[in-house]
């Protein structure tokens, strides 16, 4: 099942917390997904590229905004607990629990206000009903959201700006700077042809990966725009990896794979890599090929060791 945004899972935190005991944050995350039957893959997701765990942030900030309208506290560091008027909410059997329903507390108001006013940088006085309801996405699900859609724009743009340049030899270029970048080849030397050459019998690259060459990742590079790359262009390529008596390839393309072709690679062998035009881009935005640094975004949060000290 998809993983209930932060507002679904109040109630739930809520219902666990009416034993009345302390929980720390794993307890409450554990016991909420047993709950909804959460499957491990879906507890496991992660934020691409960020260790956080989407699961765990979402019911974190479930029990943050139930904290700001007053209905739990936190007692000590990563600890819970249900307050009186949590237990009264409870008992009154509410159909559900989110940022709606929590505007009738005065506690959770003033927090949205503050946190209203410091967004916006207006002064004057907010009434309840004046509230703005955010939508279902934690501030990390928005940051990473919002990133995502910046990468999808710029991968789309990588491959628009590649196939104008319509340059066999800077593809080739491109290519060899990004492999270096992901760490095969001590250096840029390490990569034979590559390098404006044309290829020879299928191969347009050889990548020596330790220092007396034995080891080697045949490189076939295709700057293709609306042809996809189909079985026999594979064919060809597996065949000339067995005339040199190797087994590690990648074929890149700025195109796609037919599925014809995918299937052939797959039943080949496991080390022959297929990288289409969009799996380039995320690579080149990963290892910083074409693309620069715009903007750096710190995110801070509370020492709380500092707090703790004696």
């Amino acid at each position: 099942m998809p993983i209930p945004d932060y507002e679904k899972l109040m109630y739930p935190v809520l219902i666990f917390l009416g034993d009345g005991f302390e929980h720390n944050g794993t307890e409450i995350t554990n016991a909420v997904a047993d709950r909804l039957k959460l499957s491990k893959e879906d507890q496991a997701m992660r934020y691409s590229n960020n260790p956080k765990r989407i699961f765990h942030d979402r019911v974190h900030w479930a029990r943050t905004y139930l904290k700001k309208a007053g209905l739990i506290y936190y007692p000590q560091r990563n600890m819970s607990k249900i307050t009186d008027l949590g237990l009264k909410v409870l008992k009154s059997n509410p159909k559900t629990i989110d940022n709606n329903y929590l505007k009738q507390f005065d506690s959770f108001c003033e927090f949205k206000k503050l946190s209203n006013t410091s967004t916006k940088k207006v002064n004057k006085e907010i009434q309840k009903e004046d509230i703005e309801l955010e939508n279902t996405q934690t501030p990390y699900d928005m940051i990473y959201t919002g990133r995502d859609t910046l990468n999808t724009n710029l991968e789309n743009d990588l491959l628009e700006k590649l196939l104008a340049k319509n340059d066999s030899s800077f593809f080739e270029e491109i290519v060899a700077k990004l492999l270096v970048n992901m760490g095969y080849g001590s250096s840029y030397d390490d990569i034979i042809q590559l390098k404006g050459k044309s290829g020879d019998e299928g191969i347009d690259g050889i990548i020596k990966q330790d220092v007396l060459g034995l080891d080697k990742v045949y490189i076939q590079a295709k700057m293709w725009n609306k042809a996809t790359v189909s079985g026999p262009e594979i064919q060809k390529f597996v065949g000339a990896l067995r005339q040199k008596q190797a087994t590690k390839g990648v074929f890149i393309t700025t195109s796609k794979y037919t599925e014809a072709a995918k299937k052939c690679a797959k039943e080949v062998s496991d080390t022959i890599i297929l990288i289409d035009g969009q799996a380039l881009a995320k690579l080149m935005i990963e290892y910083n090929i074409g693309v620069q640094l715009e903007e750096t975004i710190l995110i801070k949060k509370i020492d709380e060791d500092m707090f703790n000290e004696n």
